[in-house]
This record gives C-alpha cells, sequence and structure tokens, in this order.
C-alpha cells in the first residue's frame, strides 16, 4: 500500500509540475466558491501504521476562495466532512473491541482550515495549494491507549487545483494529519468539485 500512496503522490505532483508552463498575459476569473467531492486512500503512520491499515475515504468539502490569477497568492477558507473505512479483520484485529458489532474501523472526520493558492501566470487555470486547519476525528473503536474515541489535532495539506470547462474544479492533494499529540495519518485524496 506505501508503493500505491507513494505512486499516486508523484503522480499527483507530476501534474503540479505542469503548473509553471508560460501562458498568455490576461488574468483570468475563477470561481469564488466552491462544493465537492472527495475520495482517496488513507494510511496510518508511525505508530498506527500496522495497527489502522490502509483504508478508504469519501467526503465532501465546500470553500470559499476569491482567486485573482493576476496575484501570485491567493488565500482559501474551507471545510470537509469525511468518512474512512477500514477492514480490520484481514490485520487480525476481528476481536479487538467488545463494543464493536462490525470487524472494520470506521472514522468520521469535520475540518476546518486555509489554503494558500499560488498561481504562476495570468492564465494559468491551475493552482498549487498549501494548507492547514484542525480536525475532528471520532472512531467507532479506540485508536489510542487511552480508550477514547474521539481526538482532535493539526493537518497539514499540500496538492493542486486544475479548472476545467463549465466551473468544474479539478483537485488533487497529499494531507497529514495527527491525533492529539500521538500518530497520525497520511491521505491522498482527489476531489470533483462545481464552483460558481
Amino acid at each position: 500500500m506505501r508503493r500505491v500512496l507513494l505512486v499516486a503522490i508523484v503522480a499527483g505532483f507530476a501534474a503540479i509540475a505542469s503548473t509553471v508552463a508560460p501562458g498568455a498575459a490576461r488574468a483570468e476569473e475563477l470561481p469564488s466558491g466552491r462544493l465537492g467531492i472527495l475520495g482517496g486512500v488513507r494510511n496510518g503512520s508511525g505508530r498506527l501504521s500496522s495497527d489502522f491499515g490502509a483504508g478508504g475515504v469519501l467526503g465532501f468539502e465546500a470553500a470559499w476562495q476569491p482567486t485573482e490569477t493576476d496575484r501570485f497568492v491567493n488565500l482559501s477558507a474551507n471545510v470537509a466532512v469525511m468518512w474512512a473505512r477500514f477492514d480490520m479483520t484481514t490485520l487480525g484485529f476481528g476481536g479487538l473491541d467488545d463494543a464493536s458489532v462490525t470487524h472494520d474501523l470506521r472514522t468520521v472526520e469535520l475540518d476546518a482550515g486555509a489554503r494558500v493558492r499560488l498561481a504562476f501566470s495570468p492564465s494559468t487555470r491551475r493552482l498549487l495549494t498549501f494548507g492547514g486547519g484542525v480536525s475532528l476525528l471520532r472512531s467507532n473503536i479506540p485508536l489510542l491507549p487511552d480508550h477514547d474515541r474521539s481526538h482532535i489535532g493539526p493537518y497539514v495539506s499540500a496538492g493542486v487545483d486544475v479548472y476545467a470547462s463549465r466551473g468544474v474544479l479539478l483537485g488533487f492533494e497529499v494531507r497529514y494529519g495527527q491525533i492529539a499529540t500521538g500518530p497520525g495519518m497520511t491521505s491522498v485524496l482527489l476531489g470533483v468539485a462545481l464552483g460558481n
């Protein structure tokens, strides 16, 4: 799974490299709002790497991102809710928690954060993004020795936004989030959104 994550990260940042291509010197009008869906893969890092394993992520995102491509730096505020599912039986955790009626680790996460969006030319329809924020996470089984199922922690991200025709925005993002002061999770996310 680590190879899949590495290939996805390399492919995403290969797309980022194309954002520096020169273009015509006219500013592009881009949508200032965004509402869309997210999907991807997530893997535990640190101590959770063996316990957490890899799983799928699905969610929704909304953002306010007024963007002028004749400015190099643009700011964005975003919120997201994401659900993740990990099959614990394949990792030998079928009896991990007597209170769990399934053999899956499931999480729901609410994120709030901000992004810096970089436009490399006035005609670009691709922007580099760097962000961070805070995550509230709830799991159906305890993730840490304190037996707590609710956690709060920071996250950081990097990615690229590509504006397609008719206000459609495609996004690629690599995100690292930390659970409280303990281990964290790495996510590779793809998004499709409508701008307005």
